[in-house]
């Protein structure tokens, strides 16, 4: 797959989960979105990263912005 269709899809991907979110919490190099209504739905509870970002930092910020989202 070439990869301008690639970053087409990642583009399309990420702007429906931030279209789609009941809430948003914006993360270094990403988002992570959170629907209490569909709690146990990977697709509406997920963290995306479309930059570069700290691999080693990434479980402690996914888990702290869902934390944050389980709270609101």
């Amino acid at each position: 797959m070439p990869t301008s269709e690639l970053q087409r899809i990642n583009s399309f991907l990420s702007a429906f989960a931030r279209r789609q979110a009941a809430h948003l919490v914006d993360l270094p190099g990403g988002f992570a979105v959170y629907d209490s209504a569909f709690a146990h739905s990977r697709a509406n509870n997920q963290v995306v990263i479309d930059n570069v970002v700290d691999s080693d930092a990434l479980p402690a910020l996914a888990e702290e912005a869902l934390g944050i989202c389980l709270t609101d």
